[in-house]
């Protein structure tokens, strides 16, 4: 089955049809992996109804999102996507990279303007401080700041050996000491530093 085809201009929306009319079983199967499948997404207006279920098996249901989202190209069919792709699945590399781009950005339009409430913030906190006190249960140590010294210039030795925030990243042939230091010296925040490694602008020496 073939979902790609070089110099060719695809009508997606043909092949998802024709996906779906092929390969669409109206009623799971046995002895053969298959998953339910909403013809028209739930996202779109699409119902539970039978009528607009079908089982595919797994390769099948991986492309008609693939279908899906090059037909829509819209934040819910990108995000279905790329969830079915968390392991890349299989994509080409350029594909793929059209893809992490297009959710990234998808994202931080969805999150634009979006500030955290006092309650929230307040919420966080002490889920963070419920979590440590749990595996302060477990002989580790609760709080952050109740580390013995020794211990806490091991961590840090670690950290910065290890941490993706600490290693030597290289941007246009220029090296800095972490993704924030390249941040920092190249007026850009350290997560759109990480978004240059897609391109091969950025990378880890």
């Amino acid at each position: 089955m073939q979902i790609l085809i070089k110099g060719t201009k695809m009508n997606y929306k043909y092949h998802y049809d024709e996906l779906i009319r092929k390969y669409g079983r109206t009623e799971k199967p046995d002895g053969i992996y298959t998953e339910g499948h909403h013809v028209i997404p739930k996202s779109m207006g699409g119902s539970d109804e039978n009528d607009n279920i079908v089982y595919l098996t797994a390769k099948e249901h991986y492309i008609a999102h693939f279908l899906l989202w090059k037909i829509y190209r819209n934040t819910k069919m990108t995000y279905a996507f790329r969830f079915m792709n968390a392991n890349r699945g299989i994509l080409g590399s350029s594909t793929f990279k059209q893809l992490r781009e297009e959710y990234s950005q998808k994202a931080s339009e969805a999150l634009a303007g979006r500030k955290n409430t006092d309650e929230q913030m307040r919420k966080q906190n002490n889920a963070v401080k419920a979590y440590y006190q749990r595996i302060g249960a477990k002989g580790k140590p609760k709080l952050k700041g109740v580390w013995p010294a020794e211990s806490r210039a091991t961590q840090s030795e670690r950290m910065r050996n290890e941490h993706h925030l600490a290693k030597i990243v290289v941007v246009d042939g220029q090296e800095f000491h972490s993704l924030r230091e390249a941040g920092r010296q190249l007026n850009v925040s350290h997560r759109t530093v990480k978004r240059w490694f897609s391109s091969g602008r950025a990378f880890y020496k």
